[in-house]
């Protein structure tokens, strides 16, 4: 490319979740420029995604316990380890009740809400984990039950 015609540089040899440092200066016919001041970015991590939610109830008359299972894994579709998983549970009538849980070794969080009968529903609102990229397009994030 001709000097002082290029407007954007695209870095290829990056890792994933790896701080970078950059500067830039510009070249002419009238030579270089002074470097810029430090830009400092962090490369995206590896992507995180919900690969499935499993739900069960048990009910006691009128009260009904229902436990949800979220499983999380990597690109790879690994397992990940101590990621922070934040739900919604609502319950039947509407209310509803946050939760936030770590997965294990599995990659498993375990959630439990109880109320009456009716239909609960579990809504994954997000995952997180250093050097991660939480995936919701490629994700499970709802699943529903009725006792």
């Amino acid at each position: 490319m001709p000097p002082g015609t290029a407007t954007n540089h695209t870095d290829t040899t990056i890792a994933r979740g790896v701080n970078y440092d950059y500067r830039v200066r510009a070249t002419g016919i009238g030579g270089a420029s002074p470097w810029s001041a430090t830009a400092t970015v962090r490369a995206p991590g590896d992507t995180l995604r919900v690969t499935g939610i499993t739900l069960g109830a048990k009910a006691a008359g009128s009260k009904v316990t229902v436990s949800g299972d979220v499983a999380v894994a990597d690109s790879g579709g690994v397992a990940v380890a101590n990621a922070t998983v934040a739900v919604r549970w609502t319950l039947p009538g509407g209310t509803t009740r946050t939760a936030t849980a770590v997965t294990s070794s599995a990659g498993r969080a375990a959630f439990k809400v109880s109320g009456g009968r009716g239909t609960y529903v579990l809504t994954v609102t997000g995952v997180s984990k250093t050097g991660y990229v939480f995936d919701a397009g490629a994700s499970v994030l709802t699943r529903s039950i009725t006792r």
